[in-house]
């Protein structure tokens, strides 16, 4: 079984593919899509769908799995 996973974000987005047959686990792939900040949040959405569906393309994955978007909050510096 294949699985991809993907570290979803609008500036990077990282992505891993691994390969799982019976008790053994093998690294297939993995990096980082960089996004072009200067273009609009719908032009980068564009450009990671394509590159999506490269990697798909290319390793034809069973499943994925998605990590849950976290936004960081800045504190104020006095409750540091």
């Amino acid at each position: 079984m294949r699985i991809l996973g993907i570290d979803p974000g609008s500036r990077k987005t990282g992505y891993g593919l691994i390969e799982h047959a019976g008790n053994r686990t093998r690294h297939l792939a993995s990096g980082c899509i960089k996004l072009d900040i200067k273009t609009s949040l719908a032009e980068r959405l564009h450009q990671l769908s394509t590159e999506l569906e490269k990697l798909i393309e290319e390793f034809h994955p069973d499943c994925g799995a998605v990590e849950k978007i976290f936004f960081a909050k800045m504190l104020s510096p006095h409750l540091l």
